[in-house]
């Protein structure tokens, strides 16, 4: 949806559409990312490797569908780059603000380090 809201506001278009950021690119990232933070969240395999299980979900999801919309002529390179940086910006964001809102529900307030579990 993020993508489909920004493209008309940023104009760049490819043929007959509008192509600045990938909507393709951005989708495929974002279910990568999702699918990489529910196993994150399952495996709880600690900060380096949480951080690549993240890396390797998007790179995987957003590179394969990104390189097809680039050889099918839909997209150029930057629009990719676009797409996927608007996925993780949104699906991170999102988990970071979901994550404070269920701390803050536990106890009303927002508690510090110690009661946290380490990720």
């Amino acid at each position: 949806m993020a993508t489909t809201l920004l493209k008309p506001a940023l104009g760049r278009t490819i043929g007959q559409g509008y192509a600045f950021p990938s909507g393709h690119t951005g989708g495929a990232t974002a279910l990568g990312l999702v699918a990489a933070l529910l196993l994150v969240s399952l495996v709880r395999p600690g900060r380096a490797g949480g951080l690549t299980m993240l890396a390797v979900g998007a790179s995987v999801a957003g590179g394969c569908v990104g390189a097809a919309m680039v050889a099918a002529d839909a997209h150029y390179p930057t629009d990719i780059v676009g797409g996927y940086c608007t996925a993780v910006v949104v699906v991170l964001g999102g988990a970071l603000v979901l994550d404070a809102l269920s701390w803050r529900g536990r106890s009303g307030v927002r508690r510090g380090g110690a009661d946290r579990p380490r990720a």
